[in-house]
């Protein structure tokens, strides 16, 4: 909802990091990068981007915190 929100109040979101499910239930960590698109009006129609994966990169960053304890 953050996400949807920020995007169309900006336009534009860009390395929006989210926690997400998969079916199975684990969790991957996404950096998500959208636009909105709307219609003539200038209502929020779609949002269009991409996702990227970064779960490693989450799970490294937590693990060097923890060294550093």
């Amino acid at each position: 909802a953050e996400f949807v929100r920020q995007v169309a109040a900006n336009g534009t979101v860009q390395d929006f990091e989210a926690e997400a499910r998969r079916r199975d239930g684990s969790t991957i960590w996404l950096s998500l990068t959208a636009r909105a698109v709307r219609d003539g009006a200038g209502n929020l129609i779609a949002l269009q981007g991409t996702a990227q994966d970064i779960t490693a990169r989450h799970a490294a960053e937590e693990a060097l915190r923890q060294a550093k304890k």
